[in-house]
């Protein structure tokens, strides 16, 4: 599959969990949160062009 650029749209907790998680070094998190919400937002994004 070829990459595309793709802009996602964050509501105001999953702002808020990604500074939260920033701040507190938490990697189990910050990896659920890449799988759970950052790449399923990716993927719509570039299945929507």
């Amino acid at each position: 599959m070829r990459m595309k650029k793709a802009v996602i749209t964050l509501t105001t907790s999953e702002v808020q969990e990604v500074l939260r998680i920033a701040m507190d070094n938490e990697e189990q998190k910050a990896l659920r949160f890449i799988k759970e919400t950052l790449c399923k937002r990716v993927k719509e994004a570039i299945e929507s062009r």
